[in-house]
């Protein structure tokens, strides 16, 4: 008998990154101790994707963002209730505070993506499906679904976002989308100042935020990215995650308690 929840993710099960291991491995203890079922796919998760597309492009992550979808629609037809997608690079360090929210009957990620300028930070919002919620009776799956079988089909060149971020802030400019607003999205610059300050980033971000984060998408895409000096490398992932996972999140969340 499946749980009524299931968290899935996907990665290759050959040269893994070791943070990317833990990440994953966060992601399984979380749905264990909410009594969930977990499933992991490797490689034949793209399968899942129509051939037409397949041969339309060899990006990955738009190839990601559309088998996501097909599987959500998967494990809903096996009589699960509830279904939970988590990238591979999202870290889940506060398990124990994390209870998703019923208001809904579909979720995607509030994403908030700061940038130091020299009067101060500018913070674009946006809409990330590195975390997303699927339950039974929902109508969004299948409009989703829909939606990006037409952007595929299109002349148009694609780009990573144009199925994930892209489309879903650009659809919530029109139409409020259903968000969890506890999922952090660290990109290359707010990594960078969470590993070495001066936390100007940091502090604005989760001053923005304005709730405790109890998970983070460390974006696997920029790895290897330089910035000046400064290079995202495995040992830059892990004493991020070393840091999230040791104070449950007290290291980003101290910010947000300061202001009160």
């Amino acid at each position: 008998m499946p749980a009524q929840t299931v968290v899935y993710q996907s990665y290759r099960t050959t040269h893994v990154p070791g943070w990317i291991t833990r990440c994953m491995s966060t992601a399984r203890q979380w749905a264990a101790l909410r009594g969930f079922d977990y499933e992991f796919l490797d490689d034949e998760f793209f399968a899942r994707v129509p051939a037409e597309f397949r041969g339309r492009t060899d990006n990955k992550i738009l190839l990601s963002d559309f088998a996501r979808l097909i599987v959500a629609r998967e494990l809903l037809a096996r009589d699960h209730q509830r279904v939970v997608w988590i990238d591979a690079d999202v870290v889940v360090f506060d398990p124990q505070s994390w209870i998703l929210p019923t208001d809904s009957d579909f979720y995607f990620c509030h994403e908030l993506w700061p940038t130091l300028r020299q009067n101060g930070v500018a913070l674009e919002y946006r809409v990330n499906n590195a975390v997303m919620v699927f339950s039974q009776g929902n109508h969004f799956l299948e409009t989703y679904i829909d939606l990006c079988e037409r952007i595929l089909r299109t002349d148009a060149k694609l780009k990573n976002w144009h199925l994930g971020v892209r489309f879903l802030t650009g659809l919530q400019l029109v139409c409020p989308l259903p968000l969890l607003p506890n999922i952090g999205m660290f990109g290359s610059n707010l990594l960078e100042d969470i590993y070495r300050g001066p936390k100007k980033l940091l502090s604005a971000y989760i001053r923005t935020m304005a709730v405790p984060l109890v998970a983070a998408n460390c974006c696997a895409s920029v790895s290897g990215e330089h910035s000046g000096d400064f290079e995202m490398t495995e040992q830059v992932y892990d004493a991020i995650i070393d840091q999230c996972i040791a104070t449950r999140g007290q290291v980003l969340n101290q910010y947000l308690q300061a202001t009160k």
